[in-house]
């Protein structure tokens, strides 16, 4: 979605100009593509596309596939660029094949510098292409769409319930079929989706009909069986030609694709985690809910944390991401492990282990989120880091009443009076032996070696994953994003300003 307009909690990423092309352009807003790729937790959001809003550009701006350069932000919608121009040095400026550049992007927005006089003289240009909701027909009513949608999900979902009505216990094919359908079709009924730019309408219209059907049907044996993907095709395409808009289907397919995909990961995600509470916890309902809630709770806070970060590598940002899951997960569900007989570093290896592959090694899905590790691969459960975050986070938990100098984040203190219980009846413990990372030359997961806990050998797995890769002189592990940006220039005065604003209004909250 388009982020808010104005600066407001922006963070500036990059302290020298990047460049880009437009690929895209809207009404309002567009679409940057950079020339390099950019190392950042969020660079793969929005399909790996920067956005660019009207009031951002600093020059005009030829059309859609010019060269720009700007400087790079995030907020809460992704990565943005403010105060684009046009690339001086560019020697082609390369145009999108099939589709239009428009006369000017002033046209749109005028720049701030225009005079009232050049205001006058913009004439207001369609954008064509498929990218903004470009009128090619008249828009159909309400009712008309609505009931062709009904159709195609009848036809549709009845083919995909098909092949998994031999597994409903509760209802027979056509029963399943009916109630498939009307969960789906809700997500048809908002009005707005003829009017909003397809692009929305198509998210929409799939979260809202996610919602209900992953509510009703998601505890289901078939549930992560049935493909819905060419449902949802067909009935958005009955909303597509009754909005009267028009575009590339296979775009329209794309993004309809990467929504569903997003959600039934989510569906994954909930269920591995209510799944592996219930392992260590099968006869405790309410102690295995709390214990689903600090993992979910967990989960969320420290790919928030660890988005707000710069790291080298990917693996490095999965390692911060297990150590923060871990911290805040044991920390938010303390209470109901430690009655559950979890809060030892032998059980909560075995949980997180069970969360790294929750559906056998055979099976693509992690906890571990995808955009984490597209390019190293999902770890494997006996993957040697889980010991040092475990152990640094027990470390933290045992000794948080006594640190006099600095103290232990709030997950890490453990109340008055708690015991650590020994490991919990049935569950073998895993040997917890030390680690000693190879740093240097290592590949993806699988490149630590395990040592035995030798004082004398001197190093410690929890003291290496604190200090760096080289103890406490070893630098640290954030990147200095500034790096990134276009060698020889100087680091712009606009820059410096926003960042003096940031910082006083930081200071300001604080």
């Amino acid at each position: 979605m388009p982020a808010a307009g104005g600066s407001a909690g922006r963070k500036l990423v990059s302290t020298k100009r990047l460049r880009g092309n437009v690929i895209e352009w809207f009404d309002k807003y567009g679409w940057i593509q950079a020339n390099e790729a950019i190392n950042h937790p969020q660079a793969n959001r929005n399909g790996g596309r920067i956005y660019l809003q009207g009031e951002d550009v600093q020059d005009d701006l030829p059309g859609v596939g010019c060269a720009v350069t700007f400087f790079l932000y995030e907020d809460a919608n992704g990565l943005g660029a403010m105060n684009v121009r046009p690339d001086s040095q560019a020697h082609v400026q390369r145009a999108q094949v099939g589709r239009p550049t428009p006369q000017s992007f002033a046209a749109q927005f005028p720049s701030p510098h225009q005079t009232a006089a050049a205001k006058a003289r913009v004439k207001p240009v369609q954008y064509r292409g498929g990218y903004a909701p470009v009128m090619s027909g008249p828009v159909k009513s309400h009712e008309e769409v609505l009931q062709k949608v009904h159709s195609s999900l009848n036809k549709q979902v009845w083919k995909a319930t098909g092949k998994i009505a031999d597994r409903e216990k509760d209802w027979d094919h056509t029963e399943l079929c009916k109630r498939v359908v009307k969960y789906l079709y809700k997500g048809a009924q908002a009005p707005e989706l003829l009017t909003l730019p397809w692009q929305q309408a198509a998210m929409q219209f799939i979260e809202n009909a996610m919602r209900g059907y992953s509510n009703a049907c998601a505890q289901k044996d078939w549930f992560f069986d049935m493909d819905l993907t060419s449902t949802f095709h067909m009935a958005f395409w009955e909303i597509f030609s009754g909005s009267g808009q028009s575009a590339q289907w296979p775009e329209v397919e794309a993004i309809l694709n990467s929504k569903y995909e997003e959600l039934m990961d989510d569906c994954l995600l909930e269920k591995a985690m209510w799944d592996s509470s219930g392992i260590f916890l099968p006869d405790n309902e309410p102690l295995r809910n709390k214990l689903y809630k600090g993992l979910k709770n967990g989960h969320e806070a420290a790919l928030k944390e660890v988005s707000t970060i710069y790291l080298r590598d990917d693996l490095q940002r999965v390692e911060a991401f297990t150590r923060s899951w871990i911290h805040h997960s044991l920390g938010k569900a303390w209470q109901a492990a430690e009655q559950g007989g979890l809060m030892n570093h032998e059980s909560a290896v075995m949980l997180f282990q069970e969360l790294l592959a929750p559906y056998g090694e055979e099976h693509p899905f992690s906890c571990v989120p995808s955009a984490l590790t597209k390019t190293i691969g999902r770890p494997p459960r006996d993957w040697d880091f889980l010991q040092e975050a475990v152990r640094e986070f027990f470390l933290h938990w045992n000794n948080s009443g006594n640190n006099s100098g600095d103290a232990a984040p709030s997950y890490y203190k453990r109340r008055a009076g708690t015991k650590r219980p020994a490991s919990p009846a049935g569950i073998t413990p895993v040997t917890a032996g030390g680690t000693k990372r190879l740093w240097s030359g290592r590949g993806a997961f699988g490149a630590a070696e395990t040592v035995g806990a030798d004082p004398a050998d001197g190093v410690d797995g929890a003291d290496v994953a604190v200090n760096g890769e080289n103890g406490a002189d070893g630098p640290a592990p954030l990147e200095d994003a500034a790096a990134q940006g276009l060698e020889g220039e100087e680091e712009d005065p606009v820059s410096k300003a926003l960042m003096e604003q940031v910082a006083a209004a930081e200071a300001g909250e604080a």
